[in-house]
């Protein structure tokens, strides 16, 4: 059999043509039998179908209206290439080579041909394939041939070959075109998946108690992952909820990173549920170039809340099963209902009775599930009141100036459990003094602040308290 990627299917239009001599060695029909069996018109329906479902599947997703259609025409496509194989060795054992002679007896039930230059393979639908040489052919005999193929059915002959190559190319370019774009990130399901692949990273909650932890163990495990840069900002709200016993429930934030010249490194999308799973997850690369912003910096919630008697307070709520804490920075108050004012040393006061506007770094308590009990509102406003100098911020080489060493330094070993944070708590009541311990045990620690190990001796830079 001759070569078919110049050859057409069923054309009837010039079988007079051709006096090259072509040889009638057997070869192996696959490549002739492989475009008949894909351009069938129900091969054709169910390529429409799916690159459809394919392309909604990544999309939109919808796994219970997709994934049941896809999975029938994997069975379609399947069947498709079994039927193709039995084509072919059926069509393989029965090849005759047909002579003038014999046309008029032989060539009926033509179910499909094919034609390369001076060769005609006409198939038969009782599975006998015929190769015929029009050079033998004389005029008459020729003319009777291209009158019998001309009535081969229309998925039979060439011009719905050729229509159904253009459709079947058609589709597929259209269909990986769109099934690409979903792929692009937030522009489908496949986005998605594949933004979350790429960008998400999971983190085990050992300190999953707020009572005993704070924000602050939260933020260690998180760090024992991910490179946490020191200053962060909110990008929208922190959100936690909790248990009565203090175990956290569900946390929801944004942060925005930034290094110790003020310039973004990162934000960080917060998410975590313990129905769901024992992790964190949280999604990098969210956004790019975002500002710092003073008012939503996430230091005071996590110095505010390590002085909050959190336990204390919401045992006033007796029956509830679920405690909320939200945060969103410094906020406007036009009521004194459920304004305390939290001082640095942990006390707390009802603001004065002539007062009916408050401004400041606000952290708030209240019952997710029920709207009745007044939420607290805790302003912290010795964090806004501090000279800048004494605050946290997004330059922190210029909030914390080097100190002339002392003579004497006191140390400290660092115990299991232990952050830098608690070390300036136990010592000094302020933990945002952690940054002066890093700088004075810089070569012991390193450069990341977060990483001590039990066992290492840190010297404290001042007198302690």
């Amino acid at each position: 059999m001759c070569q078919t990627t110049k050859g057409s299917h069923g054309n009837t239009g010039d079988l007079s043509c051709g006096n090259s001599e072509e040889t009638t060695k057997k070869k192996s029909l696959f490549w002739t039998i492989v475009p008949y069996v894909m351009t069938r018109p129900g091969c054709v329906l169910f390529m429409g179908i799916s690159w459809f479902h394919l392309y909604s599947l990544c999309r939109f997703g919808r796994l219970h209206r997709n994934v049941p259609i896809l999975l029938l025409c994997l069975l379609w496509w399947v069947g498709e290439m079994i039927y193709g194989l039995w084509l072919w060795r059926s069509y393989e054992k029965n090849r005759q080579m047909l002579l003038p002679e014999e046309i008029d007896a032989e060539i009926n039930k033509v179910k499909w041909f094919f034609r390369k230059r001076n060769i005609v393979m006409i198939f038969r639908k009782d599975k006998i394939v015929f190769t015929l040489r029009l050079s033998e052919l004389d005029e008459r005999t020729k003319a009777f041939l291209s009158l019998k193929l001309s009535t081969v059915s229309f998925f039979g002959k060439g011009f719905w070959r050729r229509l159904a190559c253009i459709l079947l190319a058609a589709m597929t370019l259209l269909g990986a075109c769109a099934v690409a774009r979903s792929a692009m990130p937030f522009q489908g399901e496949l986005g998605n998946y594949l933004y979350t692949w790429r960008e998400e990273r999971t983190v085990e909650l050992t300190h999953d108690n707020v009572f005993e932890d704070g924000i602050d163990g939260l933020l260690q495990d998180i760090r024992a992952k991910i490179k946490l840069p020191y200053t962060l900002c909110l990008a929208t709200s922190f959100n936690l909820h909790f248990a009565p016993d203090g175990t956290i429930q569900t946390l929801d934030t944004m942060l925005y990173g930034f290094d110790e010249d003020g310039n973004f490194v990162d934000s960080y999308l917060i998410t975590y549920n313990e129905k769901h799973s024992s992790n964190i997850s949280i999604y990098l690369h969210g956004v790019g170039g975002a500002r710092y912003e003073e008012e939503k910096d996430l230091t005071p919630l996590i110095e505010a809340v390590s002085l909050i008697p959190l336990e204390q307070t919401v045992q006033q709520w007796q029956g509830e099963n679920c405690y909320g804490l939200l945060y969103y920075g410094m906020r406007e108050w036009s009521s004194r209902e459920g304004i305390r004012i939290l001082k640095e040393d942990g006390t707390e006061s009802l603001p004065p009775a002539e007062d009916h506007y408050f401004y400041g770094y606000s952290i708030s308590l209240f019952c997710p599930k029920n709207d009745e009990p007044t939420p607290i509102r805790y302003l912290y406003p010795d964090y806004l009141n501090r000279p800048k100098n004494e605050q946290n911020g997004p330059y922190l080489a210029d909030y914390y100036p080097e100190k002339e060493e002392s003579a004497e330094k006191s140390t400290y070993t660092v115990q299991k459990g232990d952050t830098l944070w608690r070390i300036a708590v136990q010592f000094f009541g302020d933990g945002r003094r952690c940054v002066e311990i890093w700088k004075e045990n810089r070569e012991v620690i390193g450069e990341d602040m977060d990483y001590i190990i039990p066992g290492q001796v840190l010297h404290l830079p001042d007198t302690v308290l």
